[in-house]
């Protein structure tokens, strides 16, 4: 919606005195993201870190499908199993970075975080 993720963390350490939040995260983010996200999280709010993001996919819409990103975030010929090899790499990067939970969202798959 536009907020910067600051502010909207800076809001609830403000606003939610009676502790209804439980965690703090990053959701549907590229997983290149996720760290300096948590970071940044992590710099204004001692609450729990939740990491949650995408497979790191992008939808090309020229060929009506999904296709892998590098790290550099142009188009990969990366398998699916390099992607997934790569996301839990980066799990445990997002684990180091103080999040308790770990997951994925749009088009992750077991083996991405198992």
């Amino acid at each position: 919606s536009g907020e910067r993720l600051a502010d909207a963390v800076d809001a609830i350490e403000q606003y939610d005195i009676s502790g209804q939040v439980e965690a703090i995260g990053v959701n549907c983010a590229a997983p290149l993201l996720a760290s300096p996200l948590l970071r940044a999280i992590r710099a204004r709010s001692p609450r729990p870190l939740v990491a949650y993001p995408n497979s790191g996919e992008v939808w090309d819409e020229w060929a009506h499908g999904w296709v892998a990103v590098g790290p550099d975030g142009a188009p990969s010929a990366e398998s699916a199993a390099a992607g997934a090899e790569r996301f839990g790499r980066l799990a445990r990067q997002w684990a180091a970075d103080g999040a308790v939970l770990i997951g994925g969202c749009c088009r992750t798959r077991p083996d991405h975080i198992a």
